[in-house]
């Protein structure tokens, strides 16, 4: 006959995690029960942060309504990172083809070349780049659009002809005849006016 030692054991025990800036953390314990003469329970954790914020860290289990805290921990971050995730990407911008568009700046920029279009009809060029992280590669796009308005001189010309011609004139009366003359009552003399 076959036989087993009867073991105790503790159930229902509940484990939370506290920072002590940035608060509770995300617990994940295995399922099943902890032998009480010296079993363990295994259990992790994690927080995203939204900075390097250096701070402390305590467990608390929980059995049967009473609490055990862990000592706190110190959560330091160095200056240099542990990992660095999609420190590399990739840009394709079909618009400006020429650019080197294999190294944008770490602060996150790229600036593209300038481009030239010729100006015929009023028109409107839409561009989208693309950027792919270097690991995760996960894409990211943003498109922009210019409005070209092409404008050009117009040249009427138009005639109204006119012809305005003024004349000037003067008169002058002159004679070969004697400029006083004598004469008899009733007598007559034709004189020559030219």
């Amino acid at each position: 006959m076959g036989g087993r030692d009867p073991v105790e054991v503790w159930v229902g025990v509940a484990v939370t995690d506290m920072l002590s800036i940035s608060g509770s953390a995300t617990v994940i314990c295995p399922s099943g029960n902890i032998a009480a003469n010296g079993g363990a329970l295994v259990c992790t954790y994690g927080k995203s942060l939204g900075a390097p914020t250096n701070q402390t860290n305590t467990a608390t289990a929980t059995l049967t309504g009473v609490g055990y805290n862990s000592s706190a921990v110190a959560v330091t971050f160095s200056s240099t990172p542990t990992l660095e995730v999609d420190e590399a990407a990739s840009i394709d911008d079909p618009s400006f083809l020429g650019a080197d568009q294999s190294n944008p700046t770490t602060s996150g920029s790229f600036t593209s070349t300038t481009q030239t279009f010729t100006c015929g009809n009023t028109t409107t060029i839409a561009n989208t780049a693309t950027l792919t992280e270097g690991y995760t590669l996960q894409t990211r796009t943003d498109s922009a659009s210019l409005t070209v308005n092409c404008y050009g001189l117009s040249v009427a010309k138009t005639v109204n002809t006119s012809l305005t011609r003024t004349y000037s004139w003067t008169i002058l009366k002159s004679s070969t005849a004697p400029t006083a003359l004598t004469l008899n009552l009733g007598q007559t003399y034709a004189y020559p006016y030219p």
